[in-house]
């Protein structure tokens, strides 16, 4: 394995980096018990999801880098970018920045698991909101309500209320 990611470092240095490319397909991974137990916090080469890809992509996968958002999977000629899930994205710093490497913590259990394919501003070249269709503008989570009216509002009810000599 070694020998291989030497290969791959080599090819980057000479010929140029390896493609890049958004997965055009969702990729299920299937963590076993056995990926927790015997993974290393911060090693790309046998974290959790690494150990799980490994067994998906066999000689073909050499490493990866699970971010928030984006994971990159390297293979022996190209990188691919997949979104990150929500669960996967929790759990993986809180794995990497366990207080005792000698055991970590991993709060997901044994299952399949999806990264999923890069979508709006996660892709490539893709811009901020570009999820959204066109002409629709963000809006606050309350329809019609600007947050700091409902807060100023409290704040005047609160402060009426005191001033009556009401108690909270």
């Amino acid at each position: 394995m070694v020998a291989v990611v030497e290969k791959v470092k080599r090819r980057a240095r000479e010929g140029g980096p390896l493609p890049v490319r958004d997965a055009t397909r969702p990729l299920a991974l299937r963590i076993k018990k056995e990926d927790v137990l015997l993974a290393k916090c911060g090693d790309p080469r046998n974290c959790v999801v690494a150990r799980a890809l490994d067994r998906a992509l066999g000689d073909l996968f050499v490493e990866c880098h699970v971010g928030a958002k984006i994971t990159k999977v390297m293979t022996k000629t190209e990188v691919i970018r997949y979104e990150t899930s929500n669960r996967l994205s929790v759990a993986i710093p809180r794995f990497d920045n366990s207080p005792d490497p000698a055991r970590p913590v991993w709060d997901l259990p044994p299952g399949t698991y999806e990264l999923k394919v890069p979508t709006g501003a996660n892709r490539l070249g893709g811009k901020p909101g570009s999820h959204r269709k066109k002409g629709e503008r963000r809006r606050s989570k309350v329809s019609g309500f600007h947050p700091r009216a409902i807060i100023r509002a409290r704040i005047v009810e609160t402060c009426s209320s005191l001033a009556r000599g009401e108690a909270r």
